[in-house]
Parts: C-alpha cells; structure tokens; sequence
C-alpha cells in the first residue's frame, strides 16, 4: 500500500471572515484526506519522487458556505500548480 503525506505549510485565506477560516482550513483538510485516498491519485502522487512543493493563488467565487470554500481550494490543490 502507498503512502501520501500532504503537508500544508501556509493556507492563507484574505477576504474571509475570521470565524469562517477554521471552518474553510477543515474543509481543505478534509477535501485533501478523501482525494488523496482514491486509487488514481496515490498512483498520481507515487510517481513524484520526494518533495514536490506547490505555491499558488487560487482566487475562488465565494460560495455560500466556508466547506464550499474548503473543498473548492482542496481541489485546486490536489490538480497540482497553476502555469
């Protein structure tokens, strides 16, 4: 069985309300568990080898909910980085 470790060092979320951010950083955690646990993305991650950093922006239409947010950033994230 593979292993992925995903380590977010800095989710910064400007524009949103402090109470909501704990709720949309949960979100992203939890979007990025049930990713990162389908066959074709361990396949996906395994054929990185060691670190591969990602640095982005991801600029999201607000949904009306912070998981809305979370699972939106999660996804943007597991597709790897923006060229």
């Amino acid at each position: 069985m593979s292993r992925v470790i995903v380590h977010v060092d800095k989710l910064v979320l400007n524009g949103f309300p402090a109470a909501e951010r704990p709720l949309i950083a949960n979100g992203v955690r939890r979007e990025l568990t049930r990713l990162f646990a389908e066959p074709a993305m361990v396949h996906r991650a395994s054929l990185v080898s060691g670190v591969a950093p990602l640095r982005s922006n991801i600029r999201l239409a607000a949904p009306d909910r912070p998981g809305q947010i979370g699972r939106a950033a999660a996804g943007a994230i597991a597709k790897g980085p923006v060229r």
